[in-house]
């Protein structure tokens, strides 16, 4: 893909004390521009040059660091020909800018695996703002696969990543999707209800026949299947509930997007939503968004009696001062009391091979997945083993922009199950300006409590988004969680009751997937 500049959505930042009053680069001040870009979740460079350094958020935002230039306008153009670009030098920031390349593009990219194949000339931009600056594309091939270019503009370079279509972890979403995404984001509940364009599964027996057409039968999950998974899963417990056999349900227009409707038993389900927000939650070695800004009191070690679940964050107050999560850079962040953490900060947990979200890959180093989800799913689904799993923790106004799970090295399927309340999963293929095969399509699908949606084939590098949740949806015998959690003592039960009602207001969404071959 080639990196766009969103020239109405710029943000420029003089970073003044960098510069010496003769116009030269303070060392010091070096690092903390490479580290700003970090923070700031600028993963598109878009400029690499002895001037300084300018990237793109994934909106389309343009931070420009180092930079010795006065304040312009950011209507006018990305790059004013005000700017004057000082030397940075290039021995001084070579280090820790291939270190923040490397971060986005792998360790495989340095320079010595960069190779020039050819020059020619491109132009950037057509509009008038832009148009006077000229370019020239160099292109570079490196030993993993990937290909750089880069544009001149007078002293300006602009960096950027061509890779394979659906393998390019920083490629922009098409416009038509985004849209789409919008539109479910502000359609009011009622019109939810009754949108022919949002395909409920567990009502498809209430289908039109053409309706029925576009959703087919793809076989089917056995009644045996379900049970002994969700048996073993629960240690070897019967379930109180009747198990039938789980139809699986597969778009016409887009192969592989499959849906199970109801496969997890609601017994499971309470005892799922308890192991993940009981018992992986409160263990370190899974990731959880808030561990890089605060320091996290954790709860201690549980027993070693299964299925307990004594070491939970919902075990504390709502608001004790002892279990406050103080923030590493005090200027930056505010404390927050449990309630604040759980209700309102959390968002994602990682499971297994942990997914590092700024550069979208996973780490070289082994996290076990839990042992008993494991099992769940590969009784469910035996043609997948998962090594990582991203919990997603949804709140009424929360939502999952559009993306593609394009990091893993692996062609599995990936199964996604849900609990809590319903939201609306959307999916798309195509191009803006496609036609035939390549036409914008998308489709609407609202995902509810138990569901699983199975993605293989192509619908496993698809465009989709969780558009959003939908409110008091949650079904009864989950919304008063952890009130309910199995196994809970007199005094857990007691100390439960403070958070009762907090799966309520929650969707959960949980990914799992094989990651190596």
């Amino acid at each position: 893909m080639t990196i766009r500049l969103h020239t109405e959505a710029c943000l420029y930042v003089q970073n003044a004390n960098a510069w010496d009053p003769g116009g030269r680069p303070r060392p010091k001040h070096i690092k903390s521009i490479f580290a700003l870009l970090r923070e700031g979740d600028y993963r598109y460079p878009i400029s690499v040059d002895n001037g300084g350094v300018c990237a793109s958020d994934a909106a389309g935002k343009i931070v420009a660091l180092g930079y010795k230039a006065r304040n312009f306008n950011v209507s006018d153009r990305v790059a004013p020909t005000s700017a004057k670009y000082h030397q940075l030098g290039a021995m001084t920031c070579r280090e820790e800018c291939l270190e923040w390349l490397s971060s986005i593009y792998g360790p495989t990219f340095n320079e010595s695996s960069c190779k020039r194949i050819n020059s020619v000339a491109q132009p950037h931009h057509s509009d008038s703002k832009t148009a006077s600056l000229s370019w020239r594309a160099h292109q570079a091939q490196t030993s993993n696969g990937l290909v750089y270019g880069a544009y001149r503009a007078r002293s300006y370079v602009v960096a950027c990543m061509r890779g394979s279509a659906h393998r390019d972890t920083h490629a922009n979403p098409p416009t038509f999707i985004q849209k789409e995404h919008w539109r479910y984001q502000s359609m009011r509940k009622a019109e939810l209800e009754n949108n022919p364009d949002v395909f409920d599964l567990s009502r498809r027996d209430d289908f039109t026949p053409e309706q029925k057409d576009i959703w087919r039968s793809a076989g089917a999950i056995p009644a045996s299947r379900i049970e002994a998974a969700c048996q073993a899963y629960a240690g070897g417990r019967p379930l109180s509930t009747p198990v039938v056999d789980m139809p699986i349900f597969e778009h016409r227009d887009f192969p592989g997007l499959q849906v199970v409707p109801g496969i997890l038993p609601p017994e499971t389900q309470v005892l799922f939503t308890s192991c993940l927000m009981h018992r992986d939650l409160a263990d370190p070695s899974h990731k959880i968004n808030l561990q890089a800004d605060f320091d996290i009191r954790y709860p201690p070690k549980p027993t070693s009696e299964p299925l307990r679940f004594d070491n939970s964050f919902f075990l504390r107050d709502r608001s004790a001062a002892e279990d406050v999560l103080a923030p590493k850079v005090p200027d930056k962040q505010k404390p927050l009391n449990n309630e604040q953490f759980l209700y309102t900060k959390l968002r994602w947990l990682t499971l297994g091979e942990q997914y590092d979200w700024p550069t979208r890959s996973y780490a070289k180093h082994t996290t076990p997945f839990p042992g008993d989800l494991s099992n769940l799913v590969t009784g469910l689904f035996p043609h997948i083993y998962p090594e990582s799993g991203v919990v997603l923790v949804y709140g009424a106004k929360d939502f999952m922009p559009v993306h593609r799970d394009v990091s893993e090295q692996c062609q599995r399927a990936l199964a996604s199950f849900s609990v809590g309340c319903d939201g609306i999963f959307i999916m798309a293929k195509g191009e803006d300006d496609g036609e035939g095969e390549s036409m914008p399509r998308t489709v609407a699908i609202r995902v509810r409590s138990g569901d699983c949606v199975h993605l293989t084939g192509n619908a496993r590098w698809a465009w989709h988004a969780m558009a959003r949740t939908i409110t008091n949806t949650c079904p009864s015998f989950l919304a008063k969680w952890p009130v309910g959690t199995p196994g809970a003592t007199a005094a857990e039960e007691k100390a439960f009751k403070k958070w009762r009602g907090y799966m309520g207001t929650k969707r959960i969404n949980v990914s799992c997937r094989q990651v190596w071959d």
